[in-house]
């Protein structure tokens, strides 16, 4: 009897382990099915699906699935296709947004296709985030911005930028001021424009600028061509200064000849 009961289950405990198909090596455990594993599904549609929230409510409430290793938490938010990849922060299900244990990271991957990079550098466990937020976007038209949610160009930054060199592509330049045909300014007439607009000419006013910004690139080739038509207004007036030095000086020859003959 006791012979028939060991026998039953062990082909009891055989059986399951036969259908489970877990094995062993050592601290290892794997499964050799070639099948999907799923965790609160019975249709897995990848090699792991993992359906609801791996973690407490009601702190997680709010995503359809999620999923914790150590400090690095994946979430799944359920209003919209939204990703995001967390370390010591947290959503409330709403707009909340928590921290854990005094800074947090996070990478949100938008519906929209966009990705948020924020960082969190202070706070109080259990309590809402604070820090400087969003660090860095990259937007669904291929647009950067640091320190900026909606960049509306390929890079926009909010701070200074540090650097040792940059390099700027033009499409010309404004050497064209030395070409023969080139007509300089009058200087009465660039006199009356500044009289009325407080600028030079071309140049931009100070309204226009804080409005619209500067523009680096086109900044410098107008001022380049502003120092190269004053070199010629230069070179015209040295000239004009060389041929009234020389009528000087014929006069002051003509005169101490005059005054010997008397």
């Amino acid at each position: 009897m006791k012979k028939t009961l060991l026998s039953l289950t062990f082909i009891f405990f055989s059986t399951i382990i036969a259908h489970a198909q877990w094995n062993t090596n050592g601290a290892n455990i794997y499964n050799n099915n070639t099948g999907n594993v799923g965790i609160g599904t019975t249709t897995p549609g990848a090699i792991l699906s993992v359906k609801g929230s791996a973690l407490p409510t009601p702190q997680w409430s709010g995503y359809t699935s999620s999923m914790q290793v150590g400090e690095l938490m994946i979430q799944d938010y359920n209003v919209s296709p939204q990703v995001g990849i967390m370390q010591n922060v947290y959503w409330d299900g709403g707009a909340n947004k928590y921290i854990l244990n005094g800074y947090a990271s996070q990478m949100y991957m938008g519906a929209n296709g966009s990705i948020a990079f924020s960082v969190y550098n202070s706070g109080t466990s259990g309590s809402p985030v604070s820090g400087t937020g969003v660090a860095m976007t990259l937007a669904n038209n291929g647009n950067l911005g640091i320190g900026i949610a909606n960049p509306l160009n390929k890079l926009d930054v909010n701070g200074t930028i540090h650097s040792k060199s940059v390099l700027i592509d033009l499409n010309d330049w404004s050497d064209y001021v030395f070409r023969k045909d080139y007509k300089l300014p009058d200087l009465n007439k660039v006199k009356t424009y500044i009289d009325q607009h407080q600028h030079l000419p071309e140049v931009p006013s100070e309204a226009e600028m804080v409005k619209a910004g500067l523009d680096v690139s086109e900044a410098n080739r107008l001022l380049l061509k502003k120092v190269e038509e004053l070199t010629l207004y230069i070179i015209a007036q040295d000239k004009s200064i060389k041929v009234l030095n020389g009528k000087m000086r014929r006069m002051e020859t003509a005169f101490k000849k005059r005054n010997k003959k008397h």
